[in-house]
């Protein structure tokens, strides 16, 4: 899934996006909301939550 694919899906699901940064290792991009919530999605299309 790419990152324009999960920003507008969690965006349809409610969930507001309040930062966005780069990984450090720059292998994909972390996405931190309001309520505490993490999701990192890589490059290779794999997403992980967490928080």
């Amino acid at each position: 899934m790419t990152l324009d694919e999960v920003k507008r899906r969690l965006s349809e699901a409610g969930y507001q996006i309040e930062r966005e940064d780069r990984l450090g290792n720059d292998t994909g991009t972390q996405l931190r909301f309001r309520d505490g919530g993490v999701v990192n999605v890589f490059d290779n299309g794999n997403f992980k939550l967490s928080g």
